[in-house]
């Protein structure tokens, strides 16, 4: 069970989360739909003491309730299941103390922008080797997250998009395109506000990642504690030299670690990485986060390094991730517009016409591991 103190519940269905969300207070607590019959909201009221519930049945009906800043609840469900797709809401992030325009770029690392930089990204072009294969598809589509901690959710957009993945769903207009982090979340099973405070971890990168039709190998490092993974340093940079090589696969490879310890400030982040240098034995990270740091060279060892350490929401290393582009995807063909008529298509936002599509969301893994939280 999760308690927490709330001022207010308002009316909510399975169909509308933005309504479960509690702004006074800056957290919220969400139900999509039961995993049983029944599922309920218990408080205890701070006024007079008497204990309140409030059931949630499947069918989706709206919940009406009213309480006290200070009340007590607790979200249970009847048969001791936790319902599907439920979770509290972490709190906002703080109010900043000051302002930045941009971090100052560790001494570690080597701006690509820089001459030293510019030339390791040359060589690695022209090198027979490992000519940076996925360079020019992500170069293509190298956005700046529009969140703080969208990091993960817009290292996939980034793939996606260099990847010529169809959505599915028109983001403005008549244009099928992973125009903004939204078109990855609508319909997710995530909590979309709850990405937007605190970001995605590994499973959660894998599990969206998937949901859209990539083919996803996690790897964490090797590690002397219980819960390592099983990849060593040299792994890491034989499937990094793949990615660069294989020019007709289209794979790219992004990285979760700990930016602390290449001297960043901050802690987990995502990013996906675009060429190897082989002389120096060096990754290009173009890092999401374009509004703190510029993309940057790294030793593959101090990348591995940062990947090391544990995250808390995981209780595991990070790692990284190869992804691989959807069997039935184009690539990247451009000689076809993929024409639709409009109204097959629906906007960003709209409800799935496909029954599918509700399916596949009720039975996705994402709800249960949500309702763990």
């Amino acid at each position: 069970s999760m308690k927490r103190s709330r001022r207010s519940i308002r009316p909510f269905n399975r169909h509308d989360l933005s309504q479960a969300s509690y702004s006074r207070v800056g957290v919220g607590l969400q139900l999509m739909q039961a995993s049983s019959s029944i599922a309920s909201i218990k408080w205890q009221s701070s006024v007079n003491g008497d204990e309140r519930r409030l059931l949630h049945t499947r069918d989706g009906d709206k919940i009406f309730a009213e309480a006290h800043l200070d009340d007590s609840f607790e979200m249970k469900c009847e048969t001791g299941e936790f319902p599907t797709g439920s979770s509290v809401l972490p709190p906002p992030p703080p109010d900043p103390v000051y302002s930045v325009h941009r971090r100052v770029l560790p001494a570690s690392l080597t701006a690509m922008s820089s001459m030293e930089g510019r030339r390791y990204l040359l060589e690695s072009l022209s090198d027979s080797e490992t000519n940076s294969g996925c360079f020019w598809s992500l170069i293509e589509q190298f956005l700046n997250q529009s969140e703080p901690a969208y990091c993960g959710v817009t290292s996939l957009v980034m793939v996606l998009n260099a990847m010529s993945v169809d959505p599915g769903v028109r983001w403005r207009g008549g244009w099928r395109f992973y125009g903004s982090e939204d078109v990855l979340l609508d319909r997710c099973c995530f909590s979309p506000e709850r990405v937007r405070r605190i970001g995605i971890n590994m499973e959660e990168f894998n599990l969206i990642g998937k949901c859209h039709g990539l083919g996803i190998e996690m790897k964490r490092p090797a590690q002397q504690f219980e819960n390592g993974g099983e990849y060593t340093v040299e792994s890491f940079r034989d499937d990094l030299r793949a990615t660069m090589t294989d020019n007709t696969s289209n794979s790219v490879l992004v990285v979760s670690f700990s930016r602390s310890h290449l001297g960043q400030t901050g802690e987990g982040h995502f990013s996906p990485v675009a060429a190897y240098h082989e002389a120096t034995d060096q990754a290009l990270v173009l890092d999401v986060a374009r509004f703190k740091y510029p993309p940057y060279w790294v030793s593959i060892e101090d990348l591995y390094d940062a990947m090391v350490p544990i995250d808390r929401s995981t209780n595991s290393s990070r790692g990284w991730f190869l992804l691989h582009p959807p069997k039935t995807c184009n690539g990247n063909k451009k000689d076809t517009e993929a024409r639709r008529p409009a109204e097959l298509v629906p906007e960003l936002g709209e409800e799935d016409a496909c029954p599918i599509g509700r399916v596949k969301r009720r039975y996705c893994k994402a709800n249960r591991d949500e309702s763990a939280n």
